[in-house]
C-alpha cells in the first residue's frame, strides 16, 4: 500500500486545486476529495496532513507487535465484538483514536495559552509562583491532554504533596491553579471537562496565630511615641489599620496623601500588575488620633533607616541599660521572621472581635475569599480584648517631633 502524498492537484472543470484524502484520515472513513480556491491554500492543507500522517505512523507503531498479533489471532473475535470487518478496518480505527489524541494537544501547550492570557495582570509573587509550578508540572507537560483525568492528577497531587511535604493550604492553591489551567480550557471547548473537578480540596485545621495583646500595643506605641516618633505612623497603620508591614509592603508604598482624615479612608494600591487596582480601609478612630500630628504631610509615610529605627524599638533598645549590646536587649513585644505578621493577625483578630463584619474584614485586608478569615480571625479574639484595643490612643501631652511627658 502506497503512503499518500497529498499532492495538490488542479480540476480544470471546477477551477480550483484540490487534495485527495484517503479513508483512513477521513470523518467519514471514505476517500474524498477537499477543494481551495489557491493553490497556496491547498499546499498548507497538504502540509498539515503529512504531519497528521506522521503522527499517525508513530502512534501504529507505538502500539507494537502485540495488539497487530492479537488482531490477527483473533480475527473472529474483532468481528463479533467489535463489529470490525477486519484487521485493516480495526488498525484504520486505531489510527484515527490516536490522530484524535494527537489532534487534542498537550497540556503544555494549555498552560502556555493560560501563562499567555493571564501573565500581563501577574504581579512578582505571582509570576515566581507560576514558575515554581511549571517546573513541578514537567513530567506533565509533553502528555496528550485527552489522557490526563482525574485519577492522573490525583495521583500527581498526591504524590507531590507527601514528597514536598506540601501543607494543606499549599495542596489547596496548586488544585486551584490547576483547575483554573483546565476550566479556560473547557471554556474555550479544548477539552470536554475539566478534570479537576472531581478532586476534593483538603479541609484546613484552624490555626490560631501570634498577637499582640492590647498591654503590648500600647507599650510599643507608647515606646515609639516617646523615643522615636517619625515611627508612631508606621506602627499605627500597620496595628490599627492591618496594611502590610514588611520594607517593600503596602506601608513602605504608602504616601501621605493616600491617607484621608475627612472621608476617614486610607487608600492602598497595587502596583505589581497593570491593572494598578486599590481597596480602601476604614480610617479608624484610634488610628486617626495617632496620625492626627501628621495631617497635612506630604511624601512617603516611612522615614528614612526605617529599619534599623523599627528594631531598636521592638527589640527593647530604650529599655536596655546604657551600654548594654543588642544580644543582651530584652524584647518590648515580639519580634522576628516568626511573627513576620503580627500586625496584620492583630488588626483582623481585633476587627473580628469588635465589628464582627467579615465583609468588610476582607475587603480592608485585601483577601480574595473567606478562607483566611475562618483559619484565623473568626473568634479569635474576646469583645473586651477588642474594646481595650480599640481605645488604644496617644498621650494626651507632647506635639510630633518632640518627647511625650
Amino acid at each position: 500500500m502506497r503512503k499518500p502524498s497529498f499532492l495538490p492537484s488542479y480540476d480544470q472543470k471546477k477551477g480550483r486545486y484540490y487534495i485527495s484524502i484517503p479513508p483512513v484520515h477521513s470523518e467519514t472513513s471514505r476517500r474524498k476529495r477537499e477543494y481551495f480556491e489557491t493553490k497556496k491554500e491547498a499546499e498548507q492543507r497538504s502540509g498539515e496532513l503529512l504531519k497528521l500522517q506522521s503522527k499517525s505512523v508513530l502512534s501504529a507503531s507505538r502500539a507494537g507487535a502485540e495488539l497487530i498479533a492479537v488482531a490477527l489471532n483473533y480475527h473472529e473475535l474483532f468481528q463479533m465484538h467489535y463489529g470490525y470487518s477486519g484487521l485493516e478496518e480495526a488498525c484504520e480505527d486505531l489510527m484515527r483514536i490516536k490522530d484524535r489524541e494527537s489532534s487534542g494537544g498537550t497540556f503544555s501547550e494549555l498552560l502556555d495559552g493560560f501563562e499567555a492570557e493571564h501573565s500581563p495582570n501577574w504581579g512578582e509573587r505571582s509570576s515566581r509562583s507560576w514558575k515554581w509550578l511549571r517546573k513541578k508540572l514537567g513530567a506533565m507537560e509533553g502528555q496528550p491532554v485527552v489522557t490526563l483525568d482525574s485519577q492522573k492528577w490525583l495521583a500527581w497531587l498526591t504524590e507531590n504533596a507527601e514528597q514536598g511535604g506540601w501543607g494543606d493550604r499549599t495542596y489547596n492553591d496548586i488544585q486551584s491553579r490547576l483547575w483554573s489551567v483546565w476550566e479556560r480550557a473547557r471554556k474555550l471547548q479544548l477539552v470536554e471537562r475539566n478534570p479537576i473537578d472531581p478532586i476534593r480540596k483538603r479541609k484546613i485545621k484552624r490555626e490560631e496565630k501570634a498577637v499582640y495583646t492590647p498591654d503590648q500595643v500600647r507599650r510599643l506605641m507608647n515606646c515609639a511615641w516617646k523615643h522615636d516618633r517619625d515611627l508612631v505612623p508606621f506602627f499605627a497603620i500597620a496595628i490599627f489599620a492591618g496594611l502590610r508591614p514588611d520594607e517593600k509592603g503596602e506601608i513602605a508604598r504608602l504616601q501621605w496623601e493616600d491617607v484621608n482624615f475627612e472621608e476617614k479612608w486610607i487608600r492602598v494600591t497595587f502596583k505589581e500588575n497593570k491593572t494598578n487596582a486599590q481597596r480602601f480601609v476604614r480610617l479608624e478612630a484610634n488610628l486617626a488620633e495617632w496620625l492626627k500630628p501628621w495631617k497635612g504631610s506630604k511624601g512617603p509615610v516611612l522615614p528614612t533607616n526605617f529599619r534599623s529605627r523599627r528594631r531598636a524599638v521592638t527589640r527593647g533598645k530604650y529599655q536596655a541599660k546604657e551600654g548594654e549590646s543588642e544580644e543582651e536587649w530584652k524584647e518590648l513585644v515580639p519580634y522576628g521572621s516568626h511573627v513576620r505578621d503580627i500586625t496584620r493577625h492583630t488588626y483582623g483578630s481585633y476587627f473580628d472581635a469588635m465589628f464582627r463584619n467579615r465583609d468588610l474584614l476582607k475587603e480592608h485586608m485585601g483577601h480574595a475569599d473567606f478562607q483566611t478569615y475562618d483559619q484565623h480571625y473568626r473568634n479569635a479574639r474576646t469583645k473586651k480584648e477588642a474594646e481595650e484595643f480599640w481605645n488604644i490612643r496617644p498621650p494626651r501631652s507632647g506635639k510630633a517631633g518632640g518627647e511625650a511627658a
